[in-house]
């Protein structure tokens, strides 16, 4: 996490002395939908073990951007997962909606294409798993189907047509609250979950 997080940090700070003029479109909303993919590495530990996991979503999204500075997604992705800490793997199949409001720093690399540092939170809501037998599990299953993400990294658009817009975006994502890690803590316990993402879309920008 350290290496990365220093990572993140040049990338600001390159992005912001190598492009100092800040981008902003005329539109002061700017609606679009789209999908794409992403994938995570995640690395989680709790006071007995250590675990590693990954993941590989299709994302189907709608976006709203305001006055060019603040980001609000919600998508709905299917998730394909596996925990990769034992010689067993474990696989499930997610159906999900994720939730995000950012603040980002847009600038213009040249006409078209921008980069962006972002910064702000996630919100994960479970509706469907099927495991490794394909055994169907539905929300209320689940005692702690939601959880919130603090999220941070690099955006970057082009936009190949006024309408049309490439979408890519690195993030570091840290765990901050589910019910069930809620009262794990509580009762002395430590949780911490981590790691990161890469994602890759195109949306209609209206």
């Amino acid at each position: 996490m350290k290496k990365f997080s220093i990572g993140i940090f040049l990338f600001l700070v390159v992005v912001i002395f190598a492009f100092p003029q800040v981008y902003s479109r005329t539109e002061p909303v700017v609606l679009s939908a789209g999908g794409g993919v992403s994938g995570s590495l995640y690395f989680a530990k709790d006071d007995g073990d250590n675990y590693r996991y990954r993941d590989f979503k299709i994302r189907g999204y709608f976006d709203g951007e305001f006055f060019s500075f603040v980001l609000f997604e919600a998508a709905l992705y299917a998730e394909f997962g596996t925990n990769t800490t034992t010689r067993e793997y474990y696989n499930w199949r997610d159906l999900g909606l994720d939730f995000s409001l950012f603040g980002q720093y847009p600038f213009e690399v040249n006409y078209g294409l921008t980069v962006a540092p972002i910064l702000g939170f996630g919100y994960k809501m479970l509706f469907l798993r099927f495991d490794d037998e394909w055994e169907l599990y539905t929300r209320g299953d689940f005692y702690s189907p939601d959880s919130l993400w603090l999220r941070f990294g690099g955006g970057l658009n082009y936009d190949v047509s006024r309408n049309t817009r490439l979408n890519a975006r690195l993030l570091y994502n840290i765990f901050l609250y589910s019910k069930w890690a809620s009262e794990y803590r509580a009762d002395g316990n430590k949780y911490s979950e981590h790691g990161p993402s890469l994602f890759l879309g195109i949306s209609r920008l209206f």
